[in-house]
């Protein structure tokens, strides 16, 4: 079987070196894979999947963050994720305010980001007040500091955030800029602020979202990848594209998904994205109040009254949106096992508050079976985060060669074997999927937090139904 890794780089022999988003080389496109039977760990009792397998330990929670009184100190990297010394698994929700702390932190995501950090007017006791806010709801902060454009006066205020929040426990990353364009800003003069920042505070790694990264690689930790095509079967050619583009320049990553609806590059009729239909308005002159905009509104009107079924109002969701209970949790494992070493999510949107036409966006959380499917998703996640953290480092990927879509990542733990296997064909599948890369040894895998069932293997191929986008999670008895 001829096994097809994800990551660009990783047919070269050898293991990887670890990485230290805040200091050290990186060269994780060298990543270690496992060998049969061996052992993550470090131990020397390499059963692997032979002999008795010890009881499923799934009591470690790695998605709640180790925040203490002290300044936090932050590893991230593809392989390593840590928060104070202690792995953590990065749950990452834009755009979340005081208000809607509690809700955030009810669905399982650790870790939140405003937007309102860079409005004007604001000072050190409203940085610190959203920080304390997120420490009391056992939240972390990824901390925007907008500096996609800078004058003398920005420069100033990135200065003043970062020496007011950096011994904040709460603190995460610093979330330097988002899409730094070359007209907003040159690559010197933000190299410039990172170094500075780089100097400051050496315990909290950088990321920045950039479209460009050949042009702003040295002003970053992390690249952040914006992959807003929502489920699994469409996202994978968009990361194949990205890393296949970027690998020269060895950089890590992380990937942006979509909570919302974009419609962007679908033929949609009447899409659920308002924002789309009213900036177009505006563009064309239009403001609230014109007979034109008040047209469209009230064609927006008994949508906006019930935006748990936007179908039934005669509005359609794009094929970019994660509109079942399979794809929200298949986008949620397809971060992981493609190799990011955390999800972030764009953009919370509180489905208690009115949607605004001009500037707000549909997104799952607007549809309480979305929200659901979030919640029980990053439960699991949170049971299988001592298997999920550094997802890239140990692992094994590949696809089916037989049928191309289906893939797999497996992992050994504490001497038990994870596999993950994803549908990413676009369609149903109900076939023959061949493990032979992973060696199994044992004959039987065990379904997690499905039915229970056990799968019997047949010359290392066996049968599993997937529905469109759909992951199973399967365990080595």
């Amino acid at each position: 079987m001829r096994i097809r890794n994800i990551f660009i780089g990783m047919l070269l022999a050898g293991i990887g070196s670890f990485y230290c988003a805040c200091n050290e080389e990186y060269s994780e496109y060298e990543t270690p894979v496992t060998q049969p039977g061996g052992d993550d760990t470090g131990g020397d009792d390499e059963t692997g999947d032979e002999g008795e397998l010890p009881p499923l330990d799934l009591s470690k929670d790695y998605t709640v963050a180790s925040i203490g009184a002290s300044p936090s100190i932050v590893t991230l990297s593809q392989t390593v994720s840590t928060v104070n010394g202690k792995p953590f698994l990065p749950l990452a929700l834009y755009g979340v305010e005081i208000e809607d702390m509690s809700k955030v932190k009810e669905l399982g995501f650790n870790l939140v980001h405003t937007y309102h950090t860079r409005d004007e007017g604001k000072t050190e006791a409203d940085w610190i007040e959203y920080m304390d806010a997120a420490q009391r709801n056992g939240l972390m902060v990824f901390f925007n500091l907008d500096g996609a454009t800078l004058d003398a006066v920005k420069e100033a205020k990135i200065k003043k955030m970062v020496q007011c929040v950096k011994n904040h426990p709460a603190l995460y990353v610093w979330y330097l800029a988002d899409e730094p364009y070359k007209d907003k800003i040159s690559p010197s003069t933000l190299k410039k602020m990172y170094d500075w920042i780089k100097k400051e505070d050496p315990h909290h790694p950088i990321i920045s979202s950039n479209w460009e990264l050949g042009t702003f690689k040295d002003c970053c930790d992390l690249d952040m990848r914006q992959l807003y095509d929502g489920v699994p079967f469409r996202l994978t050619p968009d990361l194949t594209k990205y890393l296949e583009g970027n690998a020269k320049y060895n950089k890590p990553w992380l990937v942006i998904l979509n909570a919302y609806d974009s419609c962007w590059g679908a033929n949609v009729e009447k899409p659920v994205n308002p924002t789309s239909t009213f900036s177009k308005l505006a563009e064309a002159g239009y403001k609230d109040g014109d007979p034109v905009w008040e047209a469209e509104k009230a064609l927006w009107q008994p949508f906006l009254n019930d935006l748990e079924h936007p179908e039934a109002h005669g509005f359609t969701v794009s094929a970019a949106f994660p509109n079942t209970g399979e794809e929200i949790r298949g986008s949620f494992y397809w971060a992981f096992v493609h190799g990011s070493n955390g999800l972030f999510y764009w953009l919370w949107a509180n489905p208690e508050t009115p949607l605004n036409l001009r500037w707000g966006w549909y997104t799952v959380f607007h549809q309480s079976r979305l929200r659901a499917a979030i919640q029980k998703t990053i439960n699991e996640l949170g049971e299988l985060s001592k298997f999920l953290v550094d997802p890239s480092k140990n692992s094994i990927t590949f696809y089916d060669e037989t049928y191309p879509g289906i893939y797999v990542w497996s992992k050994i733990v504490d001497k038990r074997r994870i596999v993950i296997i994803l549908n990413e064909t676009g369609s149903s599948f109900n076939s023959p999927v061949d493990l032979s890369g992973l060696y199994i040894t044992s004959r039987k895998l065990r379904v997690y937090n499905e039915d229970d069932r056990v799968i019997k293997l047949d010359k290392n191929e066996f049968v599993d139904s997937f529905k469109k986008d759909e992951v199973h999670v399967y365990f080595v008895e």
